[in-house]
């Protein structure tokens, strides 16, 4: 046997109570869900809502609807208008205004909200048209005051407002980008910015900046800290910190007090990723950056194997320069089909949520379609949010486009499917927010049963866990138990074969004790009235380690 395996097997005991019941740690878990976008006293939204904002606590729910029946004020049909749902007494306010007071007349593309509800951005083009083809505009409404100002002016330029906009918790500070060089003097007309402004003095500066401190091209979807300290935005530029020679669109952060750039998109070892393309989000405290990157082989812990089938997501940690990779299972499953390219992180960077059509995050996500996961990266874990009224299975159809709340405790999504809660029935999208409640979590693996069906199980270990079972009544043809086995010659066989599909390989010896000594990936799984919660019963746990004195 080789030193590698003489230093597991010392510690048999220790490992092997890990591997077959795997330490449970508090966590967020999906909770109740409700559905934002109602009609209060009356029917069900006409048309389909999206695109949805929370505040801090989930107490206030912004987001877009082109339902003319929502508001008492009559609203432009065929356009999507702004509204904000206060949680706590079911009140909804239409929040898409213009200075005089009138709904705007072409819609709204996209919604922020501070993080006590009070203050509401939102973008509109400024005539009916095609996105982009005609000047659009930012606002900001006080839902306090219920007044409502315009942050740019297309009176003086013909730009855009890109996609991206986000307001700081107290509502002062305001990031977005665009060609609107009216902004700021002396900036080129043709080139797209990151820019800040601030509406206690309303100065706006320009953002995207070069390490000698030069406006540079930006965009993207930016996002801000709840100080207005750090702004998130994206850029191809090779200029904007040192050692950027990828050739490729880059995530940076911007510390406004200290004029520096720090680049987010790095992998855990430091180096560049081969491709960005799509938006990141930035934490409340600004330091840690949450993205959805094309790569492989920039995983720290779990090789990055699924090249060619879908984004990956990361948390990168802009204090400690680390990146953790936050879609894949609890178990350290891959996506085995495509990630969406938005993602959402808490204010203290511990929970993060994203949309997935893999089907290997939970076992009972059998719907096909776009789901809704939550991620706790304090102790990775990942759970589905978006469940059916039964609070296990799928909903009917796809869910998307989620945020979570600053403390981690909401989460608010769009969704096609009727059977989230009771009483959908009006066939189109609409806005739920979920409530993460902390508890235990429970892992769940796949395996198979009997133990001859995986060809590299320890004979020793196998005959040992059939008596304790028989022992305790526990009958090992129909009660499935994985074993490892520490005796073969090639390390990387030591994770067993589970019918047609490998479990996940570490890629070095190293790697492998991490996840032997982490218990990520071996347990035992039964039918949930004799088992449990996914874990030998206490006594059968018992007489193994005695078994193995």
């Amino acid at each position: 046997m080789s030193q590698f395996y003489q230093r597991v097997c010392q510690q048999s005991l220790f490992t092997l109570v890990l591997l077959l019941c795997p330490v449970l740690a508090q966590a967020y878990l999906p909770g109740t869900i409700q559905r934002v976008s109602i009609v209060p006293k009356s029917a069900e939204p006409n048309a389909a809502s999206e695109s949805p904002a929370v505040d801090d606590d989930g107490s206030h729910v912004a987001f877009l609807s082109r339902a003319t029946n929502i508001s008492s004020i009559p609203v432009p049909p065929n356009t999507r208008q702004a509204y904000l749902r206060d949680m706590s007494n079911g009140s909804i306010q239409l929040v898409s205004l213009n200075p005089d007071g009138n709904p705007l007349p072409t819609g709204v593309q996209e919604v922020d909200i501070s993080s006590d509800g009070q203050f509401v951005i939102f973008t509109s083009q400024y005539v009916t048209g095609p996105p982009k083809s005609f000047p659009s505009e930012l606002y900001i409404r006080d839902m306090a005051a219920q007044t409502t100002t315009r942050i740019t002016d297309y009176t003086s330029y013909n730009g855009f407002v890109d996609d991206g906009i986000a307001i700081s918790s107290d509502g002062r500070y305001v990031s977005f980008s665009g060609h609107r060089s009216n902004l700021v003097p002396d900036l080129d007309s043709a080139t797209m910015y990151v820019f800040r402004w601030d509406r206690l003095t309303g100065v706006t500066e320009v953002v995207s900046r070069s390490y000698f401190g030069e406006p540079v091209y930006g965009r993207g979807l930016t996002d801000i800290s709840a100080d207005g300290r750090f702004v998130l935005f994206e850029s191809p530029r090779a200029d904007i910190t040192f050692g950027d020679t990828n050739d490729g669109n880059d995530v940076f952060v911007r510390d406004m007090e200290k004029g520096i750039n720090l680049r987010a998109s790095l992998a855990n070892d430091g180096s560049q990723f081969d491709f960005y393309i799509m938006p990141a989000r930035l934490s409340g405290n600004g330091r840690y950056v949450a993205m959805m990157i094309l790569d492989d082989g920039k995983d720290p812990v779990y090789p990055d194997s699924n090249t060619g089938i879908s984004l990956d997501g990361y948390v990168r940690d802009l204090m400690l320069n680390t990146t953790r990779r936050i879609t894949i299972s609890s178990e350290g499953y891959e996506a085995n089909d495509y990630n969406s390219g938005l993602v959402s992180i808490s204010q203290d960077g511990q929970v993060a949520v994203f949309e997935s059509l893999s089907s290997n995050f939970d076992l009972a996500d059998t719907n096909g379609d776009w789901d809704v996961f939550v991620r706790d990266v304090a102790h990775g874990h990942t759970d589905r949010v978006s469940r059916s009224m039964n609070g296990n299975f799928s909903g009917n159809l796809g869910s998307y486009t989620a945020v979570i709340s600053d403390d981690g405790t909401h989460v608010a999504f769009a969704s096609k499917a009727s059977d989230l809660v009771a009483g959908d029935s009006n066939q189109v999208a609409d806005v739920f927010i979920a409530t993460l409640v902390e508890g235990t979590h429970f892992p769940r693996y796949r395996f198979k049963w009997p133990l001859e069906y995986n060809p590299w199980v320890n004979p020793y270990f196998k005959e040992l866990v059939e008596k304790v079972l028989l022992d305790h009544d526990h009958n090992p043809r129909t009660k499935p138990v994985v074993v490892l086995d520490y005796e073969v010659t090639q390390w990387r066989e030591s994770l067993l074969q589970v019918g047609s599909c490998l479990l996940p390989l570490p890629a070095n010896e190293e790697q492998f004790t991490h996840m032997l000594l982490e218990g990520k990936y071996i347990s035992a799984e039964g039918e949930e009235s004799e088992w449990v919660d996914g874990c030998l019963p206490d006594a059968v746990l018992g007489a193994i380690r005695a078994e193995l004195r």
